[in-house]
């Protein structure tokens, strides 16, 4: 499989850029993804979605995953607003806001300068309330209603409140 080295270009606003990138995926690593995205096992299903198995002997597993991903449309519900979010905390425009709250959360802990959306994965593992600020804007497909998004590892988020 050929290596998906260039950010995806999607016609939609709200598309994914970080995680449709091979080298981004691979600093990330097979155990991280895993954690990210068996949670989903289920919602995948119910789509006849079928993510690559994060298999440390598979050469292909990072390019597959990202052209999985690629089509954004085909991810509903929670996994595709999670994702968007998660990438939206990796922005660079949310640099601030993100190291600010892993500073918060996360004192003395280290986290990879080098990797935005690892750095907002690293938060979302250890507190994913403070994704509050960072909600990707509710999609026409498999969007949540309302201010809040449904999490897997807690009910709702709330407003941030600083």
């Amino acid at each position: 499989m050929k290596p998906n080295l260039a950010p995806a270009t999607i016609s939609e606003p709200a598309g994914l850029n970080y995680f449709t990138q091979t080298p981004i995926l691979r600093q990330i690593g097979h155990r991280r993804l895993a954690k990210l995205l068996n949670p989903f096992d289920d919602d995948l299903k119910a789509v006849n979605l079928v993510l690559p198995k994060a298999d440390p002997q598979d050469d292909d597993y990072f390019a597959d995953l990202a052209n999985a991903l690629i089509i954004t449309e085909r991810l509903r519900g929670r996994l595709r607003q999670t994702l968007l979010t998660i990438e939206l905390a990796a922005s660079p425009e949310n640099d601030q806001p993100l190291r600010s709250a892993l500073q918060r959360r996360l004192p003395g802990i280290s986290v990879a300068e080098d990797c935005a959306l690892d750095r907002a994965l690293e938060l979302w593992f250890a507190a994913p309330e403070q994704f509050s600020q960072f909600i990707a804007p509710k999609s026409d497909q498999g969007g949540l209603a309302g201010s809040t998004i449904q999490l897997v590892h807690a009910p709702t988020i709330q407003p941030f409140n600083g």
